[in-house]
């Protein structure tokens, strides 16, 4: 029990990593909206900022944002999946090696 709890302790910890890893920087912390979660799971505030410059007039910068907001939300479905795929294939270790 201690060991599959360290183990997905473990995965958390590698999916909040390669969250982390996609922060912005410069100019875009001008966009950059206050989350209460560390790790949100939803680019709401991505989307919000796209729409808004695209609504504004501001391709140039929608388009960026957009882009941006797309490489959060794909680094948010990788670690969700490798979280996922760590958990199975414990579980399964641990199935196998009780029987």
């Amino acid at each position: 029990m201690i060991r599959k709890f360290a183990v997905l302790a473990f995965s958390a910890l590698l999916a909040c990593a390669a969250l982390a890893s996609c922060g912005t920087s410069g100019a875009e912390d001008t966009y950059a909206a206050q989350s209460a979660s560390p790790a949100p799971l939803v680019p709401g505030a991505g989307i919000y900022y796209t729409m808004s410059l695209g609504l504004g007039g501001d391709v140039q910068a929608a388009v960026h944002k957009g882009l941006e907001t797309a490489g959060v939300a794909g680094s948010i479905a990788v670690a969700i999946l490798l979280v996922s795929t760590i958990f199975r294939l414990v579980t399964a270790q641990n199935g196998k090696s009780r029987k």
